[in-house]
């Protein structure tokens, strides 16, 4: 089996999984909590889940990425990077339990105390689990790592719920999360080949550090970008508004968890192994480009449209006020997710100095972005700013990217603009429906059904009339990606 073959089985893998993992969160277990739980207990977990981000940063010290780009590690280098993230995951417990009580005083809520120290161990568990995972992507193993995320998800999503019910309020939300890490880290374990040896070789693995620790300094910096207007909206807005905003922020992410990041998962270790070759990683990161865009512009621009119906169907009529916020955020949900190949052809390229240097720069852009947001006191207006600033970089990235990679820019960009001219249509389409009838906009689930039949009607007759031949293109990678994904 090829390696284009192999990522493709493997994308439908994961996704497949993903969709799965994220139907039962979204449609299931969000809707019952964000009936129970209030905007300010879903505040308080995300204050109290700023510090186990921060440590997650560190994790393996970037070891996993590090391994799937090794050609042929042996039995002992597998172990001696295992026995590494115990010392590693461990230490993280340990500054979590010392540091807790700063950021209980930061954010002026004590009890989140408690709350991140216990976050503290399932980082111990997290960072486990990530070498005997990395070891079945490796080897291309990834039905069992779907299998592991979907046991680990319906284990800690059903835990949740029956905390919430019997009225454990916020612990409910820092108990999944300890759940999810020590399901996945002993599912992990149990169906994983990864070898576990009585000795342990520094040797083995120090080679890797010079990529591991530019990509750990890369992914500190996306903390920040990522994390920052968390630390400011929590500290000077309150637990109300990082509620609500939390909330908009996790739906904006979907599209890039479910699509990008289970193509990139997929097709990072095929990548790293034609990195030599440079006809072949150009062809097979067009592809992906091609893919992605496909799957998330129109999903997203979708969803920043019919935000206040598919908000008050999941959420209630009480997170109705986010709606807007969402909108935004969507737009800049799309570039992140458009990012993700050209990210992970730097990675394998081995150029995380340019991906630290990117994350600074974002960082440059992302946190004035957020501090005036705050100083205005308006989440919306925050999120305005955040899209704008993801727009501004997104060509000057790409343009880096393909000049590294060999391919004139306005190649990479003809892969994306099929979609979006579809996309367009289609948002014009909703709009329309909207002025002509405004009831439709009613929460309903026969409402929120009907937008997106007309959705995907409308995107898929612009993209056949605009430009057949893309989509009959990317229609048969669908079908073989289906064909695959049945199979396995």
């Amino acid at each position: 089996m090829g390696e284009a073959r192999r990522s493709t089985r493997g994308a439908a893998i994961i996704m497949s999984g993903s969709l799965i993992r994220i139907a039962l969160n979204i449609l299931v277990v969000l809707p019952i909590l964000a009936r129970i739980l209030s905007p300010d207990e879903f505040g308080i977990a995300a204050m109290s889940m700023t510090l186990f981000a921060f440590l997650a940063v560190f994790g393996d010290f970037g070891l996993a990425p590090a391994m799937v780009r090794t050609p042929n590690p042996s039995d002992e280098m597998w172990a001696s990077a295992l026995w590494t993230t115990l010392m590693i995951g461990g230490g993280l417990a340990f500054v979590a339990w010392l540091s807790a009580p700063f950021l209980g005083a930061y954010y002026g809520h004590p009890e989140i105390v408690s709350m991140a120290r216990v976050l503290g161990f399932a980082m111990l568990l997290q960072v486990l689990g990530s070498i005997p995972i990395c070891w079945l992507q490796k080897h291309q193993q990834l039905s069992k790592v779907a299998l592991i995320d979907l046991i680990s998800v319906i284990a800690s999503a059903g835990t949740a719920v029956v905390a919430a019910v019997m009225g454990a309020g916020v612990w409910a939300l820092i108990v999944q999360q300890v759940v999810l890490a020590g399901v996945k880290f002993l599912c992990a374990i149990a169906l994983s080949r990864v070898p576990i040896l009585a000795r342990y070789s520094w040797g083995e693995i120090r080679h890797l550090t010079g990529f591991s620790l530019r990509l750990t300094a890369s992914g500190f910096v996306t903390f920040l970008n990522r994390q920052s207007d968390t630390l400011l909206i929590g500290r000077f807005m309150g637990a109300d508004a990082l509620g609500l905003y939390s909330r908009a922020y996790q739906l904006m992410q979907l599209p890039n968890q479910v699509v990008a990041r289970g193509i990139s998962f997929a097709a990072y270790p095929a990548m790293a192994k034609v990195s030599s070759d440079p006809v072949w990683l150009r062809l097979l990161f067009l592809k992906l480009n091609a893919a992605v865009g496909l799957m998330v512009i129109p999903v997203m621009l979708a969803l920043a449209v019919i935000s206040k119906p598919i908000i008050g169907l999941l959420l209630g009529p009480q997170w109705l006020s986010i709606a807007p916020t969402f909108t935004v955020l969507a737009i800049a949900g799309a570039v992140q997710s458009l990012n993700t190949p050209s990210t992970d052809a730097l990675k394998v390229l081995g150029h995380t100095d340019r991906l630290l240097a990117w994350s600074l720069i974002r960082l440059a852009l992302f946190l004035p972005s957020f501090a005036i947001g705050v100083w205005l006191g308006s989440t919306f207006w925050l999120a305005v700013l955040y899209t704008g600033a993801n727009l501004l970089l997104f060509f000057p990235f790409q343009a880096e990217v393909a000049k590294k990679l060999g391919i004139p820019l306005k190649l990479v960009l003809a892969r994306f603009a099929p979609s979006l001219i579809g996309a367009l249509v289609m948002v014009a389409t909703l709009l329309g429906v909207h002025a002509l009838s405004p009831p439709l906009w009613g929460g309903s689930l026969t409402n929120v059904l009907l937008l997106c039949g007309m959705a995907a009607l409308s995107f898929l007759t612009a993209s056949y009339v605009t430009n057949r031949g893309f989509l009959i293109e990317n229609t048969a990678h669908l079908r073989h990606f289906m064909r695959e994904k049945r199979s396995a």
